[in-house]
């Protein structure tokens, strides 16, 4: 991190479920009446006919985490809907793909079921995705989806252990099955950082990250990969069934100093780090070899002051 101020990043590590929703936005969402449902087309791309510019060899861009934690795609059961197809949600999530589109982002990374308090049972979970899709789809900016947090250990641990088997089969795979292979989705994430999830034991987890990307790829066409805290991390979890390795740079490690070719022989993109430095990291990243680089983005750390010096990156010739 970038000072000794408690950030709403590192808040989750340290509390968990204890922050019941994070809110990155000023505008209030009340009980509003819902968007009707967009339909659903097996995974295939609803949007044919507008497809997508091809990505550039070096990708930048941003994360957007989420709006609210673990409620963005489906509803909670204690409040109202606020999910993407809520129309102030909506209205906020477009306004944020429009903000990405003037600076130039070509991939945008965010998290979709967090701590899985909200779940996949209720009928809020299609209509909010497809939201999310079509403003990806809107805006020509492609997705990088998280399906779960690390935080998933304090809610239902069983997922990761004992329950495994059926939370992939009854939950992930009609999900991943409605919208895998959506032309907006870059690849998938299957579990951000879980190598803070320290409650569960390290085999587990990576028997969780195994059969899950193992399951997507048996519905999807697309990359699948894990959020990996660093380079570390990235070992102790990767395996035969991701296809990219996206690890964090939050200073444990430098990848402004490593080449890829010293970690993996999968590409390598940076799924996180602070927006500072702006160009010195996208140079550095891309002198060593790196796939892309997407900068961290919430209250905590502010985009605005370096928006300029992203819009303005270009790659030398």
């Amino acid at each position: 991190m970038e000072s000794n101020v408690i950030t709403r990043r590192q808040a989750l590590k340290i509390m968990g479920t204890g922050l019941s929703a994070i809110a990155l936005s000023p505008f209030f969402v009340g009980c509003e009446t819902p968007i009707p449902p967009q339909p659903i087309n097996n995974g295939e791309d609803n949007n044919n006919n507008n497809s997508f510019p091809a990505l550039p060899g070096f990708i930048k861009g941003l994360n957007l985490p989420w709006t609210y934690y673990g409620h963005d795609i489906g509803k909670h059961p204690d409040w109202s809907h606020d999910g993407f197809s809520n129309q102030y949600s909506k209205a906020r999530l477009e306004q944020e793909f429009d903000y990405m589109k003037n600076l130039g982002v070509d991939l945008c990374r965010v998290f979709l079921f967090c701590d899985y308090r909200a779940g996949l049972d209720n009928q809020y979970v299609n209509e909010d995705m497809q939201a999310l899709l079509d403003t990806s789809h809107h805006y020509k900016i492609r997705i990088l989806p998280s399906l779960v947090d690390f935080n998933i250990q304090n809610t239902h641990p069983e997922f990761i252990t004992t329950n495994r088997n059926n939370f992939l089969e009854d939950k992930i795979r009609p999900f991943i099955r409605n919208f895998g292979n959506n032309e907006a989705v870059y690849a998938w994430e299957v579990i951000n950082e879980p190598r803070w999830a320290t409650s569960i034991r390290k085999a587990d987890m990576k028997s969780f990250i195994s059969d899950c990307a193992s399951l997507i790829k048996q519905e999807t066409s697309k990359p699948v990969c894990f959020g990996a805290h660093d380079s570390g991390s990235f070992h102790d979890y990767d395996n035969a069934y991701c296809d990219l390795a996206q690890i964090h740079y939050w200073h444990s490690w430098n990848p402004l100093v490593t080449p890829t070719s010293s970690i993996s022989n999968k590409p390598i993109l940076i799924g996180e780090t602070a927006p500072t430095n702006i160009t010195f990291k996208l140079d550095s990243v891309l002198a060593n070899g790196f796939k892309g680089l997407l900068f961290w983005r919430d209250e905590d750390y502010r985009f605005e002051p370096v928006e300029n010096e992203f819009r303005n990156y270009q790659i030398a010739a």
